[in-house]
């Protein structure tokens, strides 16, 4: 009992792998999002997000909140 390989068909079969491959390759360059595309998006969100967050915000301001940091840094080298 002798395996006869048959090479043409295999060549065949790899070709056709091979053009399925390609094909997957291509499908996946198309579908793949844009990075510019998704810097914008991000940024789009990031600002929608901030704007959300200021509206609800009810402690002091950012420059309010930074002066007094400020304010408690140097003090407590003066107390040093």
């Amino acid at each position: 009992m002798s395996n006869k390989i048959n090479y043409d068909v295999l060549v065949k079969k790899i070709d056709y792998i091979s053009e399925q491959v390609g094909q997957i390759k291509k499908d996946l360059i198309e579908l793949r999002p844009r990075y510019k595309e998704r810097i914008e998006e991000t940024w789009n969100n990031l600002m929608e997000l901030s704007d959300e967050i200021s509206e609800k915000w009810q402690g002091i301001g950012a420059v309010q909140e930074i002066q007094a940091q400020r304010n408690k840094d140097s003090k407590n080298e003066s107390d040093c």
